[in-house]
């Protein structure tokens, strides 16, 4: 039986798994989609957490901004930037960003940091769809990681943070990370039988069971994921729904020909369990609803096996 999609393809929220270990640098003063097409869910608290010793932590977020987006050009006149904790951003030297001018709003494109949180395992999935007990969710802890940093065993060889400015007001719109290394997956991986939204046919596509939270989570905003309502992927029965906000693209079926581990996965769509090496990790996070799909989790799949 195929069910619709309710997921926007391809993000992050929430910390703590062990083993992670992770170092950058903290500021001075605390302050604040994809394969989905479900409702945004706010958080009810605002996160604090004590950093570690080179990390940056926000002792409080600020709300970050809701989709909603008058038509009316960006005013001439400068607008303060404000990162996601709500301090001000440095724009002194313009070789440290780029700007994209719409006529309605800026994109304003940081280079060299990026918000993230340490994983805490929070992902339900059910393969047949059937009910699942949900963990309770609360906000993720996200610190400022710039590159060169390690967070999970993984080293941050790409960092961008984009902030939105429109009708004078600044927004934090996400982050765009990627990572040196390798780590271990655990989940559930299967074959895309054909190609819809933002999946083409042969792809090979994965959830993580809470075990196999092992990545760092991407800044998403709100950094609060709802799991009361898990999504069901368009190409089985599955149900799931995880701290990442994501499925995760572990590339093509033709990238790996050739792999005896291939054909461990059914070629009909059925999820199957595996544990899986890899790297070349790269994740993204735009909030806005005028971005073409809203972020993605891809890696490159190095041996798998079924667990």
């Amino acid at each position: 039986m195929r069910k619709y999609i309710s997921i926007i393809l391809s993000a992050a929220i929430i910390t703590g798994i062990s083993g992670c270990m992770s170092r950058a640098s903290a500021p001075n003063t605390p302050a604040e989609e994809t394969r989905s097409t479900r409702e945004e869910i706010k958080p009810t608290a605002e996160p604090s957490a004590e950093a570690p010793e080179t990390a940056e932590a926000p002792g409080q977020t600020t709300e970050s901004l809701t989709d909603t987006k008058e038509t009316q050009p960006e005013s001439s006149s400068d607008v303060v930037l404000l990162d996601f904790d709500g301090t001000l951003i440095d724009t002194t030297d313009a070789s440290t960003y780029s700007v994209y001018d719409s006529g309605y709003w800026k994109d304003y494109t940081f280079d060299g940091f990026a918000w993230l949180a340490e994983p805490r395992g929070l992902a339900v999935v059910s393969p047949d769809g059937s009910e699942m007990d949900l963990p309770e969710v609360t906000p993720a802890e996200f610190r400022r990681y710039k590159t060169g940093d390690t967070i999970c065993g993984l080293t941050l060889t790409k960092a961008e943070t984009i902030i939105e400015t429109q009708n004078n007001e600044s927004y934090f719109n996400g982050c765009r990370v990627e990572f040196d290394g390798t780590a271990e997956i655990t989940g559930y991986v299967y074959y895309v039988t054909e190609t819809i939204l933002l999946e083409d046919e042969g792809d090979l596509s994965f959830v993580p069971t809470a075990e196999g939270c092992t990545l760092p989570v991407l800044n998403y905003g709100a950094g609060l994921l709802s799991l009361s309502l898990p999504f069901e992927t368009y190409y089985n029965d599955m149900k799931w729904g995880n701290e990442y906000d994501r499925i995760f693209a572990l590339g093509n079926s033709a990238d790996y020909s050739g792999e005896d581990w291939l054909s461990l996965i059914p070629q009909d769509g059925t999820p199957v369990k595996i544990k899986a090496t890899v790297d070349n990790i790269k994740a993204e996070y735009l909030r806005d609803s005028h971005k073409s799909g809203n972020g993605y989790y891809r890696a490159e799949i190095q041996s798998l096996e079924l667990v």
